[in-house]
């Protein structure tokens, strides 16, 4: 190894120990900012679906980025470096593909549970990450990284890995799209026939709003996997987790808080009869 690539190889070390210790202050943050919501909305609900997906979604991201950022900091091994951002990458998947559910089905709700809306939306999910699934499933067989020349996680993968996860973040990108765009569709439905205020309120809040912070992510990949020298390519990894764990467990806490103040409202509306 000449001076030029150890002296990049430890340029993009501190780069991706920055960006992980931030995101892990951003996850903080963010937890200490919703914690009075989270323990009146999630805490003291009854046990069901929603809390226990809100509680991993919002736990187990924040013990595994803990868990890399000892790794990157203690000069990890490259065997351990490779399960440390396996499990990332699982952990990962797994919240897109909730967001990206979520997203889908409130779609379909504001497209008032439309046949050809549920068929398109259920096949284009389908194909969509069962490519992901498939791409993912390569790329993490293809992940390597360098001997421990300094502390830290440094891929030194093949080229090839880059296009697998070009395909990967494409199709992402593809399907988020396409929700968006039902989204506006639907929205500007709503905007130009009157009476439909409160569902254009509905999507404007809670549809548009997290989707669009979502959808702007896969793009960014695309760029840093065009851009950027292949050392860099999981620079982006703990990031992208994050900021979806942040963005899926404010979506599912508002959908708790919705139909907490809905039941409310009931109690109510019997208590005054």
């Amino acid at each position: 190894m000449n001076g030029e690539t150890a002296q990049a190889l430890v340029k993009a070390e501190l780069l991706a120990k920055y960006l992980n210790v931030s995101s892990c202050s951003i996850l903080i943050y963010d937890f200490l900012l919703s914690l009075s919501d989270e323990i009146s909305a999630i805490w003291l609900s009854s046990w069901s679906k929603m809390k226990l997906l809100y509680l991993f979604l919002r736990y187990v991201p924040l013990v595994n980025i803990v868990i890399v950022l000892f790794g990157q900091f203690a000069g990890a091994s490259p065997q351990t470096c490779s399960n440390l951002y396996k499990s990332n990458t699982v952990i990962l998947f797994f919240i897109l593909c909730t967001t990206r559910v979520i997203t889908a089905y409130r779609t379909w709700i504001l497209w008032g549970k439309e046949r050809r809306v549920s068929v398109w939306l259920s096949g284009f999910f389908c194909i969509t990450w069962l490519g992901v699934m498939a791409t993912t499933c390569v790329s993490l067989k293809s992940l390597l990284f360098n001997p421990a020349t300094a502390t830290g996680c440094i891929s030194s993968s093949s080229s090839s890995l880059l296009s697998i996860l070009f395909v990967n973040w494409a199709l992402l990108v593809a399907f988020d799209t396409a929700i968006l765009s039902l989204m506006v569709i639907r929205w500007y439905t709503a905007f130009t026939i009157s009476g439909q205020s409160r569902l254009r309120d509905i999507i404007t809040k809670d549809g548009v709003l997290y989707f669009v912070f979502l959808s702007l992510l896969p793009p960014v990949n695309l760029i840093a996997i065009i851009c950027l020298p292949l050392m860099y390519i999981n620079l982006l990894s703990i990031p992208e987790l994050t900021l979806n764990c942040i963005i899926a467990s404010r979506m599912i806490m508002t959908t708790v808080e919705r139909k907490v103040e809905s039941r409310r409202s009931i109690i109510i509306a019997n208590v005054r009869l």
